[in-house]
């Protein structure tokens, strides 16, 4: 079942299963999967696997865009995404105390 979170005049927030394609800020390009549960129209939870490890983090929904955060190996990782499209999101994530940015784009899986 998805849930569809449309704030007025925004693209849509969709939970389910996001196929991830991303480039590291070492220019290395990698890919990975992460679900995506819209709990209301500001309230997400994201669940993935990072190096074998499951994941959870908190994240918040602001009309299109998408944000979250996480520490992992005791460093603090942002990412923001924006709704390009039904099922689409394109981000940016940035690791604390690094001057480089890395790059995804998450795309729903249809189940």
């Amino acid at each position: 079942m998805l849930a569809v979170v449309t704030p007025a005049g925004a693209q849509s927030i969709v939970s389910g299963t996001y196929d991830v394609a991303g480039t590291d800020v070492d220019g290395s390009t990698y890919t990975d999967w992460m679900r995506i549960t819209a709990r209301s129209d500001t309230d997400c939870a994201i669940d993935w696997e990072r190096e074998g490890k499951p994941m959870r983090t908190l994240c918040l929904i602001s009309g299109d865009t998408l944000a979250t955060s996480f520490l992992f190996d005791n460093a603090i990782i942002l990412l923001v995404y924006r709704s390009v499209g039904y099922g689409r999101l394109e981000g940016i994530w940035k690791i604390d105390g690094e001057a480089s940015a890395g790059r995804e784009t998450i795309t729903l899986r249809l189940e």
